[in-house]
């Protein structure tokens, strides 16, 4: 057996290891998920994987680090459809929130396209737009307010970028129907792009490096997006920090104003 062979075999154990560590700790649930918390009047952010934060940029964490008065808890589940986030709603309002934040849809879009982000799974513009609805009126105790999905990628004119403009559309519609309020994340992180040329590329491969590079091997969000040739996002569907610290300023925003859920952050 030569040196070679065993140096070999000690580098695929090390790459599979590594692959299995991010593999595990993409199915890990925030520490402070629903099931965890205690207590009546924190804010709840749900979501998917843009609010779980471990292969995005954890806003969520950031807000409670910059308002420590708060109690947040994370209710985002990596991959989720609206249709798994509005099962998963009697869990949040046995918190008894004061707040919730709701942003989901990407998924939701990449069902409704059949994309290779898919797995498979189909979905219709109006099965978001009534899973959407039914999670705005679960909360009548609570202070409400829905975002708007980030950009995928960094091309504005791009067709994926034209698909999710018609699901935002839905989450202002259904915020003004139903006397929430909305959070224009997208229009926002549109402004910091702008001028970005960097496409979205429908294949998993990009988000499984990422992940792997993240979770398996801690490399920083932004160093993983520049490495991509991205502004704002790590692989163009997950936050970097400069698209996550808007979200966070967004919902920092929201939740400093007072009086009822009409208000619209904007």
């Amino acid at each position: 057996m030569g040196v070679e062979w065993v140096v070999m075999r000690l580098m695929t154990f090390a790459v599979l290891a590594v692959i299995v560590r991010a593999l595990v700790r993409a199915r890990l649930l925030p520490a402070n998920r629903p099931a965890r918390f205690r207590g009546r009047g924190a804010v709840v952010c749900l979501g998917a994987s843009t609010v779980q934060g471990n292969v995005s940029y954890d806003w969520v964490a950031s807000l409670a680090r910059r308002l420590p008065a708060l109690s947040f808890v994370n209710a985002g589940i990596n991959g989720e459809t609206s249709a798994q986030v509005l099962a998963r709603v009697p869990s949040v309002v046995a918190c008894q929130p004061s707040h919730v934040i709701v942003m989901v849809g990407a998924n939701d879009l990449f069902a409704i396209r059949g994309s290779r982000l898919a797995g498979g799974r189909r979905t219709t513009l109006d099965d978001y737009r009534s899973n959407l609805t039914a999670i705005a009126r679960s909360f009548p105790g609570a202070r409400v307010a829905l975002m708007s999905v980030q950009p995928l990628g960094e091309r504005m004119d791009a067709p994926e970028n034209v698909a999710m403009d018609r699901v935002n559309e839905v989450v202002r519609t259904v915020a003004a129907a139903e006397g929430v309020a909305y959070l224009p994340f997208n229009e926002r992180m549109k402004s910091l792009i702008s001028d970005g040329d960097r496409p979205f590329r429908d294949s998993p491969l990009p988000v499984l490096l990422a992940m792997v590079l993240r979770l398996g091997l801690g490399v920083s969000l932004d160093r993983i997006g520049r490495w991509q040739g991205y502004r704002a996002h790590s692989e163009g569907l997950h936050l970097a920090s400069p698209a996550g610290t808007l979200a966070a300023d967004l919902v920092e925003e929201f939740l400093r104003l007072r009086g009822g859920g009409h208000d619209h952050a904007g």
